[in-house]
């Protein structure tokens, strides 16, 4: 039987120190490398998903933008093929599409009024229920009534108040 002496006690504790301290630094370097490809994959897993939510939104928001853009066209057309017409038809024609799209808060028109015409639309604004009279602001951003003008912007709220 062979016996060990000092030095080839240390040689062996060497060799297997090296082992374990090379087994140790591989199985570190491998879990590193393991550990940055895991956390890029989840990256780009993240970043796709991203990608995909925004574009489902930009979509969702162009569609949206869409079906505003008829509502708009269909109370042209419907002023093209009336000419004239009043709030209560107005209000009449537009409760479908508010009622339908829950995105448009109020559809209104805004006509421009001459000087002669302003005395009866204001009469009649008020015979259907509206406290109505055309303003301006003064100097210091109060509301006041509308000086005498040749015509006038009427911005009445939307149909939906």
């Amino acid at each position: 039987m062979r016996h060990l002496n000092a030095a080839g006690t240390w040689r062996l504790l060497n060799a297997g120190a090296f082992t374990i301290a090379g087994t140790l630094l591989l199985g570190l370097g491998l879990s590193l490398v393991l550990y940055v490809r895991a956390r890029h994959w989840e990256q780009e897993s993240l970043a796709r998903a991203l990608t995909s939510q925004a574009q489902e939104s930009a979509e969702l928001v162009r569609v949206e933008t869409l079906r505003s853009m008829e509502a708009l066209r269909a109370v042209a057309a419907f002023y093209q093929a009336r000419g004239e017409f009043t709030r209560a038809e107005f209000r009449q024609f537009c409760d479908g599409t508010l009622n339908r799209q829950p995105e448009l808060f109020a559809l209104g028109w805004s006509p421009y009024v001459a000087r002669e015409s302003r005395i009866a639309l204001e009469t009649a604004a008020r015979a259907d229920g509206l406290d109505f009279t055309f303003t301006a602001f003064d100097p210091a951003g109060r509301t006041m009534p509308a000086p005498e003008r040749d015509v006038y912007a009427l911005l009445p709220p939307g149909v939906r108040e």
